[in-house]
C-alpha cells in the first residue's frame, strides 16, 4: 500500500530547459551542459562553474557567458497539468516529498516563483546534500530523513535512469512522460480515484 509520493521538480513540475538560452542544440552539446547542470546539482557554485567553463570552453567563452549569465532563463512555468495532480494528492492521506536534483543556492532564488513548493512534507535538495541522482545515496538519504518506508512509498521522475535507482532502492517508481499517464499510474497505485483519469483532457 502507497503511503507517500516524491515528486521530482525539474519536467515533472517545472518546466526547464538550457535551450530556452541555447536554442541550437549542438551548442549545448558542444558545452557539455549536462555536466554543467550536474555541478550545479552537486552544490558547487554557479560564478565557480561559470569560470570553469569559460576557461575550459574559451574559444565558445561568449556562448558560456551567455548561459551562466542568465541561467534563470532555462526555468520556466510550472507545469500546471501535473500541479493540478499534486493538488488532488494534498486532498488524499499521503505524505508528499520532493527529491530534485538543483543546486541549493539556486532553488531558493527561483522557489519563490512556485506557490505549489509549500504543499510538500519535505523536500530534498541535491545541492544541498552534495549528491546526485541516480547515486543510491541519495535514495538512503530521501527515506531516512523523512522516516519513510521504501515499499509504501511511489518516485516520479522524467528520467529512467533515475526511476532504476529507485526501483533499485526499494521505492516503487513512475518514469513520467506526460499528466495523464502520470494519472493513469497513480490510479493503478492506489492513490487517485479511478474516476479522476477521464478529467485530464
Amino acid at each position: 500500500m502507497i503511503d507517500t509520493v516524491v515528486f521530482d521538480l525539474g519536467g515533472v513540475l517545472i518546466d526547464w530547459d538550457p535551450r530556452y538560452i541555447l536554442t541550437d542544440e549542438k551548442m549545448v552539446v558542444a558545452l557539455d551542459i549536462d555536466g554543467a547542470q550536474r555541478e550545479l546539482d552537486l552544490g558547487t557554485p554557479l560564478d565557480r562553474v561559470h569560470a570553469t567553463w569559460r576557461d575550459t570552453y574559451a574559444d565558445l567563452a561568449e556562448h558560456v557567458d551567455r548561459y551562466f549569465g542568465d541561467w534563470h532563463a532555462t526555468v520556466g512555468g510550472p507545469l500546471d497539468d501535473v500541479v493540478r495532480i499534486l493538488e488532488e494528492l494534498r486532498e488524499r492521506p499521503l505524505g508528499l516529498y520532493a527529491l530534485s536534483n538543483f543546486s541549493g543556492d539556486l532553488f531558493r532564488e527561483v522557489s519563490p516563483r512556485f506557490e505549489f513548493l509549500k504543499w510538500f512534507d519535505g523536500l530534498l535538495i541535491s545541492g544541498d546534500e552534495g549528491v546526485v541522482k541516480p547515486d543510491p545515496v541519495i535514495y538512503e538519504l530521501l527515506l531516512d530523513r523523512f522516516g519513510l518506508t521504501a515499499r509504501h512509498t511511489v518516485f516520479i521522475d522524467d528520467r529512467l535512469e533515475n526511476i532504476e535507482a529507485a526501483r533499485a532502492a526499494g521505492l516503487e517508481g513512475i518514469h513520467f512522460r506526460s499528466a495523464p499517464q502520470l494519472r493513469a499510474e497513480l490510479v493503478e497505485h492506489g492513490v487517485l480515484e479511478t474516476r479522476q483519469v477521464s478529467s485530464e483532457r
